[in-house]
């Protein structure tokens, strides 16, 4: 059987550590066919290695990119009517300074990251898709082990069931000496947790591991106007219409350094934890951020989702136009959690 396999890689600034990624990438066991890259606005000369490897490799195709190439969506619901307490439009602040109906206050932009492999995500449509890293260094068979995860999961589901695999991670530091062999367990992440429920609270999938199939690749239709990542997005996406399943091997070594966008800490330890409850400030902006990210799920996918999923997303979107009790009993009742004591303790404070 013949398939295409297509990786998407985003690029910032990257020059320094973004041939390593790309030989690693050249370098798989199982060839991808298509390597597509979007260099947002590099000056460092990232754009002029990108040229260099296009130019030598037929696979790989770059492009600079234009945020304005796939348009936001205009602010109207998709819902004919909408459902109880989930009304698109923006309603008075609460007397605490939160806003109704998931519109949380501050909520920031896209981030540049996300908008860039958003783009790429709505545009392209192969059998299977993976996101890449500009820092990062690809272990030789990561394609070939994902690949086989990701026909499993079709044999039992389905080719036409939207799915998505993600696998663990090395720590490495910036000249790629281990960290850490295992991000999964720096981060006590659980990563059975695959319900929708469990992911609008916390993602578990991180967005250089992910492979996802053309049947899910076919419902990301149009980039949403708010979610704080897209490797969160994707796995909502995929948890609300099929399913998501973890390898735990580590397929890649996840370098840590100064520039990244989103690093390692290692949750385990008592320091973190301290940290964390002298950071409840943070938490309170993280969690606020999750708010109008399920009201975008509600807004593009709404019409198209069972109606207690809809009334279980539309609970959590009005989590802040209640009161404080009103939103820890609505967390409890409903099981809105997230892994480990420490964050569901943090979580209480400030929700």
């Amino acid at each position: 059987m013949t398939y295409v396999i297509t990786v998407l890689l985003c690029t910032h600034n990257g020059v320094r550590f973004v041939t390593e990624q790309l030989d690693s990438l050249l370098a798989q066991s199982v060839s991808p066919d298509r390597i597509i890259i979007s260099d947002d606005a590099s000056t460092d000369g990232t754009w002029e290695v990108l040229r260099r490897y296009a130019q030598e490799h037929p696979a790989i195709s770059i492009r600079r990119h234009q945020p304005n190439r796939v348009p936001l969506p205009p602010t109207e619901s998709r819902f004919t009517t909408a459902p109880p307490n989930t009304q698109a439009e923006a309603h008075p602040q609460t007397g605490d300074g939160r806003g109704r109906a998931g519109q949380a206050r501050d909520v920031p932009p896209l981030p540049a990251t996300a908008r860039n492999f958003l783009d790429l995500m709505v545009g392209e449509r192969d059998d299977y898709l993976m996101l890449c890293d500009q820092d990062d260094v690809w272990h030789p068979d990561k394609i070939a082990v994902t690949l086989a995860k990701m026909r499993d999961m079709e044999a039992r589901y389905g080719s036409d069931s939207p799915c998505l695999t993600h696998t663990d991670l090395s720590v490495v530091d910036e000249t790629l000496q281990v960290i850490n062999p295992s991000f999964r367990e720096a981060m006590n992440a659980n990563w059975a947790r695959t319900t929708l429920r469990d992911q609008i609270v916390q993602n578990t999938a991180t967005g250089c591991t992910i492979m996802y199939n053309r049947a899910l690749a076919n419902l990301l239709t149009e980039v949403p106007r708010y979610t704080v990542m897209h490797d969160w997005w994707l796995p909502l996406v995929a948890c609300a219409f099929g399913h998501m399943e973890p390898l735990y091997a580590a397929t890649i070594s996840y370098r840590q350094h100064g520039g990244n966008v989103v690093g390692a800490k290692d949750m385990r330890t008592f320091s973190y934890k301290f940290r964390l409850a002298l950071n409840l400030d943070e938490i309170n902006h993280a969690v606020r951020r999750t708010y109008p990210q399920a009201a975008e799920l509600l807004r593009i996918y709404g019409a198209d989702l069972s109606a207690d999923t809809v009334a279980m997303l539309a609970t959590y979107v009005n989590l802040p136009a209640l009161s404080k009790l009103g939103r820890v009993a609505t967390v409890v009742r409903e099981g809105f959690w997230k892994t480990g004591l420490a964050r569901n303790l943090a979580y209480l404070l400030v929700v």
